[in-house]
């Protein structure tokens, strides 16, 4: 059993064309600190993130995920926020912490690596050790209740329809094949069990045997 106290998910979802799309960020606590990964927009107005305790760090996970942030510094204004290079010209009006190996603080409990070979989106994955999960952005889909002819014409278009798969979108974002390839090998050295999706259901058990299947369908293994 993964012991899942320590992270909890707050969902929410954003207008699309055809299609309200889900999302949600995932709040993990450490014995630094509590980090709020890809924070939904209007998260200042949600008391479930303050009950988790106080966010000490937020994080920006891809070049994509960033509309939340100014919400939740807000919420917290004492945090610092995290994210990929490709930020500090994206988004220049936040006060950005380039997320590396050497200046993340929580090595051991919430590890990181960003997929390389994509410079338009540079994906930072987390991986929770305690609870086994590991906490994506856009690298899977998992959107299986969708309804309507907006989300089965979109997530036909992406290869995702009432499925957990790696999108068509996603994957023409990869420039650098062989570098996005070894960031996956080294994803699946970490031991997941569960996979937080924004876009979509949680996996909660059984998620490594689910990737490697998607890996070896998009030829990435």
């Amino acid at each position: 059993m993964n012991n899942l106290n320590n992270i909890k998910n707050l969902s929410g979802e954003i207008k699309m064309p055809l299609l309200m799309l889900p999302l949600k960020s995932t709040l993990v606590r450490t014995s630094k600190g509590v980090i709020l990964i890809s924070p939904i927009k209007g998260i200042d107005s949600r008391d479930e993130g303050r009950e988790f305790g106080d966010v000490t760090d937020i994080v920006g996970p891809n070049l994509f995920h960033h509309l939340g942030i100014n919400s939740a510094k807000r919420m917290f204004p004492n945090a610092i926020v995290w994210g990929p290079s490709g930020f500090k010209t994206k988004r220049p009006d936040v006060r950005w912490t380039q997320l590396t190996p050497e200046s993340w603080p929580y090595s051991g409990e919430l590890d990181f690596l960003i997929l390389d070979g994509m410079p338009k989106v540079q994906e930072a994955i987390f991986f929770h050790a305690e609870s086994r999960t590991l906490i994506v952005t856009d690298l899977f889909f998992n959107f299986l209740r969708g309804s309507g002819f907006g989300y089965w014409l979109i997530f036909n278009l992406f290869g995702t329809y009432k499925r957990f798969a790696m999108s068509r979108l996603f994957l023409s974002t990869i420039k650098d094949k062989a570098a996005f390839k070894k960031s996956i090998t080294k994803m699946m050295t970490w031991d997941f069990d569960r996979i937080v999706i924004p876009h979509g259901d949680n996996v909660e058990s059984g998620a490594k045997t689910l990737v490697t299947r998607v890996l070896k369908e998009r030829s990435l293994v």
